[in-house]
Order: C-alpha cells, then structure tokens, then sequence
C-alpha cells in the first residue's frame, strides 16, 4: 500500500504468487462496480463486520482506459487517498 507503484507489470495471479497466504483480515473477490462489476479482481481490508476502505483493485484491459489492464489503490497512507492508474500486464 506505501508503493502502488510496484503493481506495476503484474497480473493478479503473479501478486497472488508474491503475497503468499493473506492475512484473516484481508478478503479477495471481484470488482463490485462500474462496467467490470463481477471481473477482475479485488483486495479488501476488512475492519470490523464492514470494509476499511484500504483495497487493491484490478481491472481487465478494455474499455475506457484503452487496451491495457491496470490497477488501482484505495486508502493510501492510512487515508482515502486514490492512486494514479497503474497499468497492468495484460493487454487486448
């Protein structure tokens, strides 16, 4: 979460790779909104019986943001802070 930036290249299945075993506070899923609502993939923080508001987010390639997947980071440092669109590494 302190550096979006490494995201960079990656799918989410090579991420999954590096982070091994997720912590019982983290839940992964899909998008749950937007034109890819139901794809992609999602890391949530959970914080209670809700969500923290911290998540990692990658969306397919298409659409708007052209033929290139990319991801996207919520909650940075600790606040509601939204990365730069980090691109992914798969394309159309």
């Amino acid at each position: 979460m302190a550096n979006p930036g490494l995201l960079a290249g990656l799918t989410p299945a090579r991420l999954k790779a590096l982070l091994g075993n997720l912590p019982s506070d983290w839940e992964e899923g899909v998008l749950k909104e937007g034109t890819f609502k139901g794809l992609g993939w999602a890391l949530r923080e959970l914080k209670g019986e809700g969500l923290s508001g911290r998540s990692i987010r990658y969306h397919p390639p298409g659409w708007r943001h052209g033929p290139f997947s990319y991801w996207r980071v919520t909650g940075l440092h600790g606040g509601s802070g939204v990365s730069p669109i980090i691109h992914g590494g798969e394309a159309l």
